[in-house]
């Protein structure tokens, strides 16, 4: 899947207020190639330029810093699909092990 990165005319990524980081549903990025999704720090949406190309635009803005990335609309919607398969929405908690993660994140402190 191609992307592009850039950051928005007049702002840094140090310029960003810092906002409730809400993590978006599984459903976000599929929706998002629709119509604009998300919520909290996460947002996704299609472009819908005359003469662009099929493109969506996936905005992540934590605390301090931000991105904005552009995919390929189509790349996109095929991966999340591939994702699905694997993972179905909804039963994504039942495939990480929450204990050794959270064991690994704070023994690398």
């Amino acid at each position: 899947m191609d992307t592009q990165t850039s950051n928005p005319p007049g702002r840094s990524p140090g310029s960003c207020p810092a906002n409730c980081c809400t993590p978006a549903p599984a459903s976000c990025p599929d929706s998002g190639t629709r119509v604009l999704s998300g919520i909290g720090d996460v947002r996704i949406w299609p472009t819908r330029m005359p003469g662009t190309a099929d493109t969506v635009r996936l905005h992540l803005e934590p605390s301090h810093a931000f991105a904005l990335i552009e995919a390929d609309r189509a790349g996109l919607r095929n991966w999340i699909r591939r994702t699905f398969d694997l993972v179905p929405a909804g039963t994504e908690s039942r495939h990480i092990d929450w204990d050794t993660l959270a064991h690994r994140l704070l023994s690398e402190r």
